[in-house]
């Protein structure tokens, strides 16, 4: 390829990115990076490219890609770590660092793996990571910069800032540490002293991440009219496009604590059919022949430029007939990540290589039995082992594709199958599942089978699950599988309401109490006489931020119309058939649920325990 295509091409590519057209930069590029000389800038253009259009993952593999060819390329090690930590994806870019450290012992790599363990909050792998890169570099600037970063995380500020002080007399290039020196002064309390830092720099380094913490601020001292103008230069730092404009306009609305929103729901469930093929004993939705009006199925589809995640809800998703429009239409946007909740009963194996090739794509399976038996008594209709086949159908063809793709398992927990709730986890682990979500029932079709609400509450039976749950939830660990806990407990841990229900156990620490008061006394003796020549701990002012983001975010369509906040919220916002999505978006309940949650109140006729238990 002569030197004047090449030349053409860049040209062409950096327009187009400029434009927001990333695909057609993209492919640009892929072409420009056939030319040797020109490899490097093209992968890195790749991959800003993909980081740009929202798709971190594909990012990351390119950042890696280029890291891997050249382990001297600062710029690609740094854009990697923050583009891991900007998306929380931190596996793949955590892994390459530590290879490529132990394959060259450059400390860059060491820095930059800290950087990823403060985000995760690993404060203890962040330590650990601090002192090897110190046993190679004391003195270099970054590092003692980290260093101070971990002494604010570990509670001694007035030492974190006397750190970062001797640094602004060494260096010249103090933007760094003002952000530090700033994060600080916040969490003191001493929010003029923090604006005072971040103003020195937020300008000149125009981040998004700085403008936001510079809003919070001018709202904690009232100052209005500094928060708008500052809300202004945050929506100029994003790219122009609908969801990045509209996500970034969601986070400072946030922060604001406004109630009538400007911005889009974020995450939608929508019921799309009441619909189904099977007669589950706990449902009724299947007694009503209900369908979306199409009207609102084009509502939705208005809204796929502004949203981060689609949820697909029946009845049974695949017996609307609009469903296959709204899913292809969704699959065209890579800000949308959808998520498809079957009964895996009717799934055919167009569906099924459709939903694997689906780059934006998620499926969950509902199954809440591992026995024929319990499984049929109650997705009556159903057929276990056809449901089953299809599980391993879907994860053999995602193997065979090399695609990295979450296959999800819900579980709703009742009185015919709550004893196999450890079964269930053993079976998301044999099949491949890497999340299993265990839910209550909130139907009333099937009172009797309720423990957790009403009447047919089971004390027994609660016991049971109460137990299960922490042995679970270590267990899952153990799987690597994502276990979601959406069971009430009230404002008790599982593992409190445990405690005081088993009676044995209770008995056996009075029994031993004397003697642990006596170990816990030797122990604390041990820590004062440690901890006497420790710097003091600084006092941590909290913020009083918004708890629960739910109302500025979520919206859930249900079959008959009806509109709510999510599904942990008791009260409707609004009904389709009286007004549009983005009208009901900004409902009179929709913003009484937005003032609730700023001033941290929880009734029960808006808010359900299982949710309130978490704030």
């Amino acid at each position: 390829m002569g030197e004047k295509i090449v030349e053409n091409l860049l040209e062409q590519a950096y327009n187009c990115q400029k434009n927001g057209q990333y695909e057609k930069s993209i492919e640009l590029f892929l072409k420009i990076g056939e030319n040797k000389i020109y490899y490097e800038k093209a992968i890195m253009e790749i991959a800003k490219n993909y980081k740009m259009s929202n798709n971190p993952v594909k990012a990351i593999d390119y950042f890696i890609e280029l890291v891997k060819y050249n382990n001297n390329n600062q710029e690609a090690i740094k854009e990697l770590s923050q583009t891991a930590c900007l998306s929380k994806n931190y596996d793949k870019a955590e892994q390459t660092l530590k290879e490529l450290f132990d394959k060259t012992k450059q400390n860059i790599f060491l820095i930059e793996l800290i950087k990823i363990f403060f985000d995760k909050n690993d404060i203890e792998q962040a330590e650990k990571y601090i002192l090897m890169s110190e046993s190679i570099d004391k003195e270099n600037v970054e590092l003692k910069i980290l260093n101070a970063r971990l002494k604010k995380n570990q509670g001694y500020l007035t030492k974190s800032i006397e750190i970062l002080q001797q640094l602004l007399n060494l260096c010249d290039n103090k933007d760094d540490i003002f952000v530090e020196l700033a994060d600080i002064y916040s969490l003191k309390g001493e929010y003029e002293k923090a604006i005072e830092y971040f103003e020195k720099i937020a300008d000149k380094k125009r981040d998004k991440f700085l403008y936001l913490k510079l809003i919070e601020l001018y709202c904690l001292t009232n100052q209005q009219e500094k928060s708008e103008e500052t809300a202004k230069k945050a929506l100029s730092c994003v790219p122009n496009d609908k969801f990045s404009q509209d996500s970034m306009l969601n986070e400072i609305e946030i922060i604001q604590k406004k109630i009538v929103l400007k911005s889009k729901m974020k995450r939608l469930w929508v019921t799309v059919t009441s619909r189904c093929n099977i007669r589950c004993k706990t449902c009724g939705l299947w007694k009503n022949q209900w369908d979306l009006p199409y009207k609102t199925a084009k509502e939705v589809m208005e809204n796929y430029p502004y949203m981060e995640r689609l949820v697909w809800l029946g009845g049974e998703v695949f017996l609307y007939k609009h469903f296959e429009e709204m899913f292809d239409e969704a699959c065209k946007w890579n800000n949308l990540k959808q998520q498809i909740i079957t009964n895996g009963y009717v799934l055919n194996e167009k569906w099924m290589n459709k939903i694997i090739k689906a780059e934006n794509t998620e499926l969950t399976f509902s199954i809440d039995g591992v026995t024929k038996e319990v499984y049929e008594e109650i997705r009556q209709g159903s057929n276990f082992e056809r449901v089953i086949s299809n599980v391993r159908y879907i994860f053999n063809l995602k193997k065979s594709l090399g695609i990295k793709k979450d296959i999800r398992m819900n579980s709703v927990i009742m009185k015919t199958n709550y004893k196999q709730i450890y079964d269930l986890l053993e079976l998301a682990h044999n099949e491949g599942f890497n999340q299993l979500s265990l839910m209550a029932l909130h139907f009333d079709s099937a009172p009797n089978e309720n423990i957790f609400y009403g009447e047919s509450r089971d004390q027994e039976a609660l016991n049971f699950v109460y137990k299960a749950i922490p042995v679970l939830k270590e267990r899952a660990k153990q799987y690597n599988i994502e276990l979601d806990v959406l069971l009430p407990c009230g404002d008790e841990s599982f593992e409190e309401v445990v405690a005081k229900q088993d009676n044995m156990e209770i008995k056996k620490e009075e029994e031993t109490k004397q003697e642990e008061n006596k170990v816990e006394i030797e122990k604390e003796i041990k820590e004062i006489k440690e901890n006497q020549t420790e710097e003091p701990k600084d006092l941590i002012v909290p913020i009083n931020r918004v708890c629960c983001k739910m109302p500025w975010n979520y919206m859930m369509i249900c079959d008959d119309g009806n509109v709510l906040l999510t599904g942990s919220c008791v009260k409707r916002i609004g009904n389709i058939y009286e007004n549009s999505i983005n009208e009901i978006w900004n409902s009179s309940v929709a913003q009484e649920y937005r003032k609730l949650m700023i001033e941290k109140k929880f009734p029960d006729d808006m808010c359900r325990t299982e949710c309130t238990g978490r704030w």
